[in-house]
């Protein structure tokens, strides 16, 4: 197979995983927010509608790894 060497691609692919990383922890800090906020006003941990929308927004845009790693996300970010 022709193209760029694979050393290359794996280079690619580590950029992309350091940037999911600092998105992710990024992500996950405003969720503690998010909770702590939560916590202070008595609201509850979970707003089914909410992630209800979050999937609709995306589900036509995520296969079904996707789907399943955007649970996965939500699920923990939840248990903060």
């Amino acid at each position: 197979m022709k193209g760029k060497p694979l050393p290359h691609w794996r280079l690619k692919i580590d950029e992309i995983d350091d940037e999911i990383i600092r998105l992710l922890k990024h992500r996950m800090d405003i969720g503690i927010s998010i909770a702590k906020y939560k916590r202070e006003n008595n609201l509850p941990t979970i707003d089914e509608q909410r992630r209800d929308e979050i999937m609709n927004k995306y589900q036509n845009a995520l296969n079904d790894y996707g789907v399943q790693i955007f649970n996965l996300i939500h699920n923990l970010s939840v248990k903060i």
